[in-house]
């Protein structure tokens, strides 16, 4: 372009009170088209002042598509998805990647929710899709393409692209200058990851539950019976030591409010992680895959957590003993009904605590703890032959179930033997000081019951 026509430029751009930002605009526009410049040159020579600065502010507000180069790939992508075959995958045919990405996807599986949720999109102006990082929401946006790739305008921005994508009838292309398409309410506009703007187009914004640490919320990968469901924990991290010392980081330093959240609809919290707890949705109801739940993300990571936890309360427990400051928690209270009032409940610390089943009493050994392996075993909690047993509740009342002492007779000495057998109620504190002896389930208790078991409550205070 000639200097007189730069200087005309300037002229009229100061004689119309334009910007310089303006000014610098067009000249950007030169520079990208520079095909454009004899028209520029030849419009120049008609009309007033005011005539020519309308035509150079027609051009700077063009829509985007004319203002910008094509990407061949882009639009070879754009032409192929609307010829795509959508079944159970939808796959692009002619060697074409997702947004014409090199390393881009050229196939989608199409989940059963994805069918579902169309449903609930297309139905509203805004919506917001969310749930844990790696579950395939932006291949889900894919999906949405697809769909409305024959019918609306669509205004795709990803926060892995460098500049926004702008799908127009036959046309794909990338700009900065979007602002045009986002006033009508007509265009679709999808986000995924990251914050959309406040616009009239339809709006869908796809991201994971806490947008300001999108990047940083995963914590590590296990397998499916692990880990849960995400395929990218299982698919693509499966084998990766890092994530999986994540995952153990995670789970020791879980705190105790991630039991406040299992079970309630809570989403965006930062005190839990996402590799412990996962989101689930509902898939029934009026308008599926709207309720939300937070649960432990399998049953593997739900007893690593409880056994943790567990663990801290008896390090807790055992901490207050040996300080001398929780000496009630051996405290037993004998029942008004015998004399005894300063019996001691004395237990050995083992290593670890044994299990037994119905078909294994006869390995029990004196003067170890033993618990049942299964929790609905009759009437013990846990036992230290030959004398003591132990019966966790929460309850006032709590009815003595023969069965199980029956079952434990012989660990217990026998029918003949004329030594107690200390039966404790382990109890909270709020309990302690009302609990009274309790009934067994039977009306004739037998004999050795009635001059053997003696009955005490033992508090525990956490």
């Amino acid at each position: 372009m000639s200097t007189t026509v730069r200087q005309e430029f300037n002229r009229v751009f100061l004689n119309s009170a334009k910007t310089e930002k303006e000014f610098g605009d067009l000249l950007t526009y030169i520079s990208n088209n520079p095909d454009k410049i004899p028209d520029l040159e030849d419009s120049l020579n008609y009309g007033n002042d005011n005539v020519k600065a309308t035509y150079l502010r027609n051009i700077l507000t063009e829509p985007p598509n004319k203002r910008v180069k094509i990407d061949d790939r882009l639009n070879k992508f754009w032409r192929v998805l609307k010829d795509a075959s959508c079944g159970e995958f939808l796959v692009l045919s002619e060697n074409t990647r997702f947004l014409g990405k090199k390393n881009g996807p050229s196939t989608v599986f199409i989940r059963k929710c994805y069918l579902d949720l169309q449903v609930v999109v297309f139905k509203r102006n805004k919506i917001r899709i969310t749930g844990n990082p790696g579950i395939g929401k932006t291949y889900f946006g894919y999906y949405l393409l697809y769909l409305l790739a024959l019918q609306n305008t669509i205004v795709y921005d990803n926060a892995n692209e460098a500049k926004l994508i702008v799908f127009d009838g036959e046309n794909a292309t990338k700009s900065d200058d979007i602002e045009p398409y986002l006033r009508d309410p007509n265009v679709w506009y999808i986000v995924d990851g990251k914050e959309p703007s406040d616009v009239n187009a339809k709006t869908i914004l796809i991201c994971s539950p806490n947008k300001s640490t999108l990047i940083n919320i995963l914590e590590a990968v296990y397998l499916f019976i692990r880990c849960g469901g995400i395929s990218r924990f299982v698919l693509e991290k499966a084998n990766d030591i890092t994530h999986q010392n994540r995952l153990e980081e995670a789970i020791s330093c879980i705190k105790e409010i991630i039991f406040d959240f299992i079970g309630e609809s809570v989403i965006g919290i930062d005190e839990i992680s996402h590799t412990i707890a996962h989101i689930y949705l509902d898939q029934g109801g009026k308008e599926p895959y709207t309720q939300v739940t937070v649960r432990f993300a399998s049953d593997y990571l739900k007893q690593r957590v409880i056994d943790q936890y567990e663990a801290r309360i008896r390090e807790k427990l055992v901490a207050q003993i040996r300080a001398g400051i929780g000496s009630s928690l051996l405290d037993p209270y004998l029942n008004r009904n015998y004399k005894d009032s300063n019996a001691v409940v004395n237990l050995s610390l083992q290593n670890e605590i044994l299990k037994f089943n119905k078909n294994s009493i006869d390995s029990i050994e004196s003067q170890k703890y033993y618990q049942p392996k299964k929790k609905n075993f009759p009437s013990v909690d846990s036992i230290i032959a030959s004398n003591r047993v132990f019966q966790m509740t929460i309850s006032k009342n709590h009815p003595i179930n023969l069965t199980g002492l029956n079952l434990l007779c012989d660990k217990l000495g026998g029918k003949s033997v004329k030594g107690f057998i200390y039966y404790y109620f382990v109890v909270p504190a709020y309990l302690y000081d009302d609990f009274k002896m309790q009934r067994f389930d039977v009306k004739n208790t037998p004999d050795w019951i009635n001059k053997r078991v003696f009955q005490y409550a033992l508090k525990i205070e956490l």
